[in-house]
């Protein structure tokens, strides 16, 4: 097996074990194309209690590929480009891909903010007809 990351020729002859005659030469010339495999993912920001759909984004390699991400546990499916996270606290996940060649991967953190509390102070009666503060 070799990895190419550029269009290669390649010259063979074949060597006949039995008679020792030798083929003429050949010439394959393989062209690589899709460039180098990359995946990105952005940052996320939700509020506690929201999901949020990730986005693997894979380029170049093969063009099949698969997808494994962790952590698992709050997340729709693990073996999907764009899963939808639910997590209660701010959570980095990381994305592999693999085309069947090679792998990479790439981290994308989901910080979770708390909902706002409100507050009332006040339980003084409102008379009808009038405005209040709250």
């Amino acid at each position: 097996t070799v990895n190419l990351s550029s269009t290669t020729q390649f010259v063979f002859t074949v060597t006949d074990q039995t008679t020792s005659c030798q083929s003429l030469p050949d010439t394959v010339i393989i062209n690589v194309t899709g460039g180098p495999l990359t995946v990105t993912v952005p940052d996320y920001t939700i509020c506690n209690g929201e999901s949020v759909t990730l986005n693997a984004v894979a380029s170049g390699g093969s063009g099949s590929y698969t997808y494994t991400w962790a952590p698992t546990g709050t997340l729709s499916n693990p073996n999907i480009a764009n899963p939808v996270a639910t997590p209660a606290t701010t959570t980095t996940y990381t994305v592999t891909v693999d085309d069947g060649f090679n792998t990479v991967t790439d981290n994308t953190t989901v910080t979770v903010n708390p909902l706002p509390t409100a507050t009332a102070t006040s339980n003084s009666p409102v008379c009808a007809d009038r405005k209040s503060v709250v």
